[in-house]
């Protein structure tokens, strides 16, 4: 990033040339969400326990690598949400 915003569009080039990267294909997304203004300071409402929706809310708010739950935020930035 650094080299682009310097112009250095050339030798960087030449670097990614060098170490038969320049061939390499990636995902970008340009979208981004910030997520202070939607989800960062509490879950939904939980559902019944022993339900499948109760299932599906449990596993939305861990983390899916570690199972722990997310940390919620309480930062002052106003929630829109879909209602």
């Amino acid at each position: 990033a650094n080299m682009l915003a310097a112009g250095e569009h050339e030798k960087l080039e030449q670097l990614l040339r060098q170490s038969d990267a320049l061939e390499e294909s990636y995902w970008i997304c340009a979208f981004c969400v910030n997520q202070h203004a939607s989800i960062c300071g509490g879950f939904a409402c939980e559902p019944l326990p022993c339900t499948e929706a109760h299932k599906k809310w449990d596993l939305g708010h861990r983390d899916s690598v570690n199972g722990r739950i997310f940390d919620c935020c309480d930062c002052q930035e106003p929630k829109h949400f879909n209602n």
